[in-house]
């Protein structure tokens, strides 16, 4: 099982990076894109686990394949986006 979940994880990992450089970091974007990964569970065929994350690392491992052959993960057309600062951050004091 392990092998199929790491060979499923890293090109989500990378369709997930990609997704939030160009999106400027939305979680509405993320959230939806997380969500359509997830509805072939709910309306597909019953299969095992494991033969699903193989199947999804084949098709998501050709989408990071051709994200990354079509310019990579970094953004070029745009500042990137400020990080946030002590003073405005609830989480800073």
């Amino acid at each position: 099982g392990f092998p199929a979940f790491a060979a499923y994880v890293v090109p989500m990992t990378v369709l997930f990076t990609w997704l939030a450089t160009h999106t400027r970091g939305s979680v509405l974007l993320a959230w939806l894109f997380h969500g359509a990964i997830n509805s072939p569970i709910l309306v597909g065929p019953p299969i095992d686990t494991v033969q699903r994350w193989w199947l999804s690392a084949a098709v998501y491992g050709c989408c990071a394949l051709l994200v990354v052959l079509a310019g990579g993960l970094r953004r070029t057309d745009a500042e990137p986006v400020p990080a946030a600062k002590a003073g405005n951050h609830p989480l800073y004091l």
